[in-house]
């Protein structure tokens, strides 16, 4: 939160949200529960399925600060696989990774909020309020599940790559790890890619325009002659997800947001009822409640499994 991949206008004017009585709701109350289902949308897609926001600070922020005063939180994650860069340029710009976020009360557009620095992380520069701050993605992969090429051998290292080598006699040319393949496609930006090895506790960076990146699919190689040997920790720092969001997305989101504000009408969790002849079921699936679904949660996991088999 607070990811909201259909605005509370748009989800008001939806014949969905009219039905509901959207309109008549707190915008805050709409908002939260527009949060909550499209987070439900990513979790079944196992995926962020749209880019990281970017914002500008509310407030100036000292040397030493950890946390950031955000003009909109939009697009922001609290989790620690993101970082937060601070600034557009050089030599104050400064990319830090993120613990938590907090929205301003009450919840209004555009939704202003505190992001929390992880334990550890603190600025080194000043920065005043309007500087721009934009949220990546911060993945450290263990090689062991990317791939390697036998070819590898049959090519020789740079310079660079022979005096690695030299202090890792064991390691055959073809365990070198070229490809990894990242989490949240596709890839829009490459922002930076380090590697750490075993036997060091410093991060070794590569040249980003070295790189074979495979935007749509999200995966990346590395060149002939970068050493990259299994043990590693690779650490890539990318903005990935969709530009906009997809209309399966927008679809499945409304049905996710539906399902909850129905709930509603039913504040006591009875399946289904009946009067006279008219029926309604509050939830389907299997007969044991724990593994039914939602009314209309179903339905956005049948857009989302077609939209899975499109993009992933």
């Amino acid at each position: 939160m607070p990811r909201q991949y259909v605005s509370v206008g748009d989800f008001c004017s939806e014949p969905m949200g009219l039905a509901l009585g959207a309109p008549s709701l707190p915008p805050g109350t709409v908002a939260k529960v527009l949060f909550r289902a499209s987070a439900r949308c990513d979790c079944f897609c196992r995926r962020k399925l749209v880019q990281c926001g970017t914002t500008t600070l509310a407030a100036a922020a000292t040397p030493g600060a950890t946390t950031l005063s955000l003009t909109s939180s939009l697009g922001f994650d609290a989790e620690p696989d993101t970082v937060a860069q601070i600034g557009t340029g050089l030599p104050t710009q400064e990319r830090l990774q993120c613990a938590g976020l907090h929205l301003a009360r009450p919840i209004v557009a555009p939704y202003p909020g505190t992001l929390t620095l992880y334990q550890g992380q603190a600025l080194a520069n000043a920065h005043g309020a309007g500087e721009t701050v934009q949220q990546f993605y911060y993945e450290q992969l263990n090689p062991l599940g990317a791939s390697t090429s036998a070819m590898d051998q049959y090519f020789d290292f740079t310079q660079q790559g022979q005096v690695a080598y030299a202090h890792a006699p064991k390691w055959g040319l073809g365990q070198n790890i070229r490809t990894f393949f990242l989490k949240h496609t596709p890839i829009l930006q490459l922002v930076a890619f380090a590697t750490a090895y075993p036997w060091a506790n410093v991060l070794d960076p590569a040249t980003i325009t070295d790189l074979f990146v495979e935007f749509v699919e999200g995966w990346l190689r590395l060149p002939i002659g970068y050493f990259s040997p299994p043990d590693s920790v690779i650490h890539v720092t990318y903005n990935g997800g969709f530009a906009s969001v997809p209309e399966q997305v927008y679809e499945a989101v409304i049905f996710e947001a539906a399902a909850e504000l129905g709930q509603s009408q039913n504040p006591y969790g009875v399946l289904s009822f009946k009067r006279a002849d008219y029926a309604v079921n509050f939830r389907s699936g299997a007969s044991n409640r724990d593994d039914e679904e939602r009314m209309y949660s179903e339905d956005a996991k049948k857009i989302l499994k077609d939209f899975r088999r499109l993009t992933m």
